[in-house]
């Protein structure tokens, strides 16, 4: 009979269906069965049309009462904290299940914190959650039998609040670990790093993130009692590709020849972006060669490792290749495939994809379109008129407004560029500076202008005085005026 019922309650549509299969559950004595509750739960959540969703959830727990299973409140608690950390988790609601569940003498498991963990997650993404107490840790302290996956779990959490001092702390007080543990760490420095790289505003050098990531996987081959499995390696690689060292490339890329790692569609895809950023597009291109399965993100890759090194025709090559192959295109590689026309100066082409994208795949054009098109159209008449697009869809953007004051002055608009300064001067918004990157040995070092976080700084600046007074002594003049402007 209940694997009957399981099925009704797992194909139930509508709250007038919810309501006469509780009612028939309460009628036989089976409310609080451990295997129907559960499911009654989540088809109550699924089906809700009241607000809050969970409040006919918790109506059936209530009527379980003592009887009610920690599976089923766990139940309710995962699809409050949202699978996945997504855009459904409700932390307050999760934590408010919860203080009902220990009410009502219910014991919570190992689950249990794994899933009040990801609801702290989602409350460590909100804006005002670094004003707030740890809740996590608190969370994590109350349990009383902690397994690896919640170690995981609570390093996950402190890695994605970037709090991570917090998190190697923890990562290092671990009992034991498994590949999980390691990747964790490993993805959020080569990943989630990525996603503060703005800090670097405030004398936060992003890319030391990039070495730890290296520098875990290394600790990790050392130990030797965990394998790297395709989630590490995709983690390594990514990273390897942000820093742009032809060194760290090559190691990397001979461990997985020597290991005979099997190139899934996610390691290719890492492997074409970093070879490419690393500039070798060549093995970038073997890579592609040899995945007979590809994805959107691997013509995308390839299209944009050619053109970032320069080779913009054989950009257009492989999307044309791509077009002709059927492939389902997404709003990304149009980014790419105009990036690459706009840098290559392919107006006509780029004209052509743009007209595609619209007209073919029925494609929406978004802002980093448009910025293509600003650029692409920098010496024709069509760009006063995107220009003026671009500001409309996002004036706080200072990459297209530093673009569009580019593109005027190329057409000696000088009143147009004075206005878009004076914009971004009215309403705060800065251009985000540009850096560039060095590698010394095993180290990579980043610099922005007139940037003074750097240990070495004074060495550095004692260096570049003697080069610029040296070339004031040789023949080579035109350089003289513009070392002048570097004081």
């Amino acid at each position: 009979m209940e694997q009957e019922l399981l099925k009704i309650l797992r194909g139930l549509k509508s709250p007038r269906h919810l309501q006469q299969t509780h009612a028939q559950l309460l009628a036989r004595g089976l409310s609080a069965s451990p295997r129907l509750l559960p499911a009654l739960v989540s088809a109550a959540f699924s089906v809700a049309s009241s607000s809050p969703r969970h409040a006919a959830a918790a109506a059936i727990l209530r009527a379980a009462g003592a009887g009610a299973s920690t599976v089923a409140h766990n139940t309710l608690i995962e699809r409050l904290a949202g699978r996945g950390g997504g855009r459904d988790c409700s932390v307050v609601d999760a934590f408010a299940v919860y203080a009902a569940m220990r009410a009502s003498g219910v014991s919570p498991n190992g689950f249990t914190f794994t899933f009040l963990l990801r609801a702290c997650e989602c409350l460590r993404r909100l804006p005002l959650c670094r004003v707030r107490p740890r809740t996590d840790r608190q969370v994590f302290d109350e349990m009383v039998d902690r397994d690896v996956v919640s170690w995981n779990s609570i390093v996950g959490v402190y890695m994605s609040s970037e709090d991570v001092t917090g998190a190697m702390e923890l990562f290092e007080a671990m009992p034991e670990r498994n590949v999980v543990s390691w990747n964790t760490v490993v993805a959020a420095f080569a990943r989630g790093m990525q996603q503060v790289a703005m800090l670097s505003l405030h004398g936060y050098n992003h890319n030391s993130r990039y070495d730890e990531a290296l520098r875990t996987f290394q600790q990790m081959m050392l130990e030797g009692r965990f394998m790297p499995d395709e989630a590490t390696l995709v983690s390594v690689v990514s990273a390897c590709a942000q820093l742009g060292s032809v060194e760290y490339c090559n190691w990397i890329s001979s461990y997985i020849s020597k290991s005979n790692t099997h190139i899934t569609v996610a390691l290719g895809n890492a492997l074409i972006d970093m070879f490419a950023k690393c500039g070798d597009v060549g093995r970038a291109r073997l890579v592609f060669n040899k995945m007979k399965t590809r994805c959107i993100i691997t013509w995308t890759a390839m299209i944009s490792g050619f053109a970032y090194n320069g080779q913009f025709r054989e950009a257009l090559l492989i999307y044309n290749d791509m077009c002709r192959e059927g492939v389902t295109l997404d709003d990304t590689v149009f980014v790419v495939a105009l990036a690459a026309c706009a840098h290559g100066g392919l107006l006509q082409e780029g004209w052509s994809i743009f007209e595609q994208m619209i007209e073919h795949y029925g494609i929406v054009p978004r802002m980093e379109h448009y910025g293509c098109i600003v650029d692409l159209l920098g010496r024709a008449e069509l760009t006063e008129y995107v220009s003026a697009r671009v500001l409309e869809i996002e004036p706080f953007n200072s990459s297209y407004q530093v673009l569009v004051s580019n593109c005027s002055a190329l057409e000696g608009r000088w009143s147009s560029v004075m206005d878009a300064r004076r914009t971004m001067r009215d309403w705060g918004v800065e251009k985000t500076p540009g850096s560039s990157l060095i590698q010394v040995g095993n180290e990579v070092h980043e610099f922005l202008a007139k940037d003074m976080r750097h240990q070495m700084r004074k060495e550095v600046y004692e260096t570049l005085d003697g080069l610029i007074a040296l070339i004031r002594h040789t023949e080579h003049t035109p350089w003289i005026s513009y070392c002048s402007t570097l004081e």
